[in-house]
């Protein structure tokens, strides 16, 4: 792993522009839309992949070329011993060959810059101030995220989404990132109720998030196989692995809806001509016990036989909806806990 010389500092461009309005002493409602553009962002690429396209034939190549030398002494003489060529070279293989010092590099990762993301989203709020036992708000976001690399900043899963330079801004590349939601609306309140009961609810839907169709084989020829799709037409009853051929773009399926309730009840017992009081809490979490996955689904082709339709792993769950793609799901099954607060 090496860091590209050019690396630099990302940044990102921002504006909005939006407008509220106050249609009730204690209601208001806005809309505002949202740019930001993320420029220089971290990517990994692979400098030193295998040239599958120039010398293996299964991806057009053809061994005899020069490139595709391995081992080499210092007289070379294509045809004769010391002329050792792979249909697995490298791209610095030749290089290495010509200075007598054949196979000194296998894949190498250079740590750079060169990515960038756009998010545009339209916000519109309604809002009540607290009066009269009760406030509340809701709020709608029609959004659209894009990267290269379907990822914010395609280094999240580092070395696993090494990309090689030549391919990085192909068509394809540029797709929806595992957090692209089209629509999301959340409602929040607090309601006080007779006898010192209070609710406070919060509601969540989102569309669902995207995740890719990947091939579990080499298909550009690089020598790895972590982040090729497979190839276009393909569906997964029958997926089409052809070497060479143009895959997928990223991200191209679509996970579940989102959509959870939360609430808390509070009961309020006071004394002492109000002086002191005590505060009772019963809070859950995901009320209706809804299985919310989100785009946490096996995305991994592995075909039962040659030409076979994809085993029953493929879109299966495999966790609840999460927060960046680490740490624990913001989603889960159905749980509670209770608690207590002493005012005075």
């Amino acid at each position: 792993r090496i860091n590209d010389p050019r690396m630099t500092d990302p940044y990102g461009q921002q504006w909005s522009i939006g407008w509220s309005w106050e249609f009730r002493p204690d209601w208001a409602f806005s809309a505002d839309y949202y740019h930001v553009l993320s420029i220089h962002e971290p990517r990994v690429q692979n400098i030193n992949p295998t040239i599958g396209p120039v010398c293996n034939s299964v991806y057009g190549g053809n061994i005899s070329n020069p490139r595709c030398v391995v081992d080499a002494g210092p007289d070379l003489v294509i045809g004769t011993a010391d002329d050792v060529r792979s249909a697995s070279a490298r791209f610095f293989s030749a290089a290495f060959a010509a200075t007598g010092m054949p196979g000194r590099l296998v894949q190498s990762n250079m740590i750079g810059t060169t990515n960038r993301s756009r998010f545009d989203s339209v916000n519109f709020v309604l809002r009540k101030r607290f009066s009269k036992n009760y406030s509340l708000q809701a709020s709608y976001v029609l959004s659209r995220s894009y990267s290269w690399g379907g990822r914010p900043t395609a280094s999240y899963s580092g070395n696993g989404v090494a990309v090689t330079p030549e391919r990085q801004f192909q068509e394809g590349e540029f797709a929806p990132t595992i957090f692209d939601e089209r629509h999301r609306f959340v409602f929040n309140g607090h309601f006080k109720l007779r006898y010192g009961f209070e609710v406070s609810p919060i509601f969540q839907a989102a569309s669902p998030r995207p995740y890719s169709f990947r091939a579990n084989a080499d298909i550009d020829g690089d020598g790895r196989r972590t982040i090729d799709r497979v190839c276009a037409g393909s569906t997964p009853s029958s997926p089409v692995l052809t070497p060479g051929c143009q895959m997928l773009p990223y991200t191209t399926f679509r996970g579940d809806p989102f959509a959870q309730l939360d609430v808390r009840i509070g009961k309020a017992f006071k004394f002492y001509s109000e002086r002191l009081a005590l505060r009772l809490y019963w809070e859950f979490y995901n009320l209706f016990d809804t299985n919310n996955f989100g785009n946490n689904f096996s995305d991994t082709c592995a075909p039962l036989g040659p030409t076979g339709a994809c085993d029953s792993s493929l879109g299966q769950p495999t966790g609840y909806f999460g927060g960046q793609g680490f740490g624990p799901a913001s989603s889960g099954p159905l749980r509670s806990q209770f608690g207590f607060r002493l005012e005075w």
